[in-house]
């Protein structure tokens, strides 16, 4: 299933999700990491204060890619002249 996330308050609940259908606890992904059972929570609670190269272990450990691609003008979203927020 693909999910697109547009904003960073998004993806708390979505990796929560996705530890989930794994069937992982947080205790699990921590072991497979090397770190804290605390690192994993945070991580999750806050995802947007997480460096890319954590997300990326995170990710790696639940056997999930992210793929980027282009915005679609047929999907809705603005177009690609659009500033981009930072």
């Amino acid at each position: 299933m693909k999910y697109l996330i547009q904003h960073p308050r998004q993806l708390a609940p979505l990796l929560k999700a996705l530890r989930a259908q794994a069937d992982l606890s947080q205790a699990q992904v921590a072991a497979k990491l090397g770190v804290t059972h605390q690192a994993i929570s945070a991580l999750e609670r806050h995802p947007e204060k997480a460096t890319f190269d954590r997300l990326m272990r995170f990710l790696g450990a639940l056997n999930v890619d992210i793929v980027l691609q282009p915005r679609s003008q047929q999907e809705g979203s603005r177009s690609r002249s659009a500033p981009v927020e930072w």
